[in-house]
């Protein structure tokens, strides 16, 4: 995607910029700690995570992981990035050790 031709790499690059720059503003209203942070900041940060998200999915379609494997491993990488997303966005000043905000995201 990113990676193999320069035209379409940049399409996709430029669609992954669009995205994020519709999601920023949702980001700023609705997370109360992202108001201390400039709009570009956001930006930057969720264009980041996409992009590490789609270079991730295209290092998994390189190496020709087998069909079953492949789909488990993109579910697990939606399963723990949405957990990450959670637990900083959510639970931001729980302690480190703390797992208490898993057992209330669960419940």
């Amino acid at each position: 995607m990113l990676l193999t031709r320069h035209r379409r790499g940049l399409i996709y690059l430029c669609l992954a910029g669009m995205e994020m720059t519709w999601f920023t503003p949702f980001v700023l209203f609705f997370y109360p700690q992202a108001r201390n942070w400039t709009p570009f900041v956001v930006f930057a940060g969720l264009l980041g995570g996409l992009l590490a998200l789609m270079l991730l999915l295209e290092l998994l379609s390189r190496l020709e992981v087998a069909s079953p494997g492949y789909e488990l491993t993109i579910l697990g990488l939606i399963w723990l990035s949405s957990l990450l997303l959670v637990r900083f966005g959510l639970y931001a000043r729980a302690p480190a050790g703390d797992l208490g905000w898993l057992y209330n995201t669960f419940d």
